[in-house]
């Protein structure tokens, strides 16, 4: 489809349509899939199926991967990761937010600067025991209505491989964040 490193694909049902996004430091892109989701819209050959850049400067190395998108109220949150992740205990991963009210974007941060040009908020980010705090793999509610963020770390004291960690996500004026801005080492459990 054109996309350098076209990996870290994210599926999402949205208002009755299906929809790919995917990229990983050349970009994150977004396409509407055929109706039952086994193709692009129309065919690759058809305008329908164009690609939209949603996140990140073609080619800006630094810029995201790992991409989620949360539907929240009248609001579509595109989590992302930033940094090196594959470094043992000098990855430098964070995960980063931005909004929308429109699933293609424009997704911005809190000042308005947009994700195109890698602006974000920083949602978690390394501390004394993890590093590399990124690649959000999902976010589930729990029965007391409580959202809670999954994804890799490295810790510090072992930094052969990486880890799943879990934090609670707490909402703010439409934005989410994590305490601390960086990972719990207790924390209370989800309720389910």
């Amino acid at each position: 489809i054109g996309v350098h490193n076209s990996i870290d694909p994210f599926y999402i049902e949205d208002n009755g349509k299906k929809y790919l996004f995917w990229g990983s430091w050349y970009g994150i892109w977004g396409v509407e899939l055929s109706e039952d989701g086994l193709s692009l819209k129309g065919g690759i050959e058809n305008a329908k199926a164009t690609k939209i850049q949603v996140a990140a400067n073609t080619g800006n190395t630094n810029a995201y991967e790992g991409s989620y998108i949360l539907k929240r109220g009248d609001y579509y949150y595109l989590f992302c990761s930033t940094g090196t992740c594959c470094e043992g205990a000098n990855s430098t991963y964070q995960t980063v937010v931005c909004r929308s009210t429109n699933l293609f974007g424009p997704y911005v941060d809190r000042k308005g600067g947009n994700m195109l040009d890698n602006k974000h908020e920083i949602l978690i980010h390394k501390n004394s025991a993890f590093v590399g705090t990124g690649h959000n793999s999902e976010i589930v509610m729990d029965n007391a209505g409580n959202d809670w963020f999954f994804y890799h770390a490295v810790n510090v004291k072992n930094p052969e491989g990486r880890m799943l960690l879990m934090d609670k996500i707490e909402w703010k004026d439409g934005w989410p964040s994590v305490k601390g801005t960086s990972p719990s080492i207790e924390a209370e459990k989800p309720v389910f």
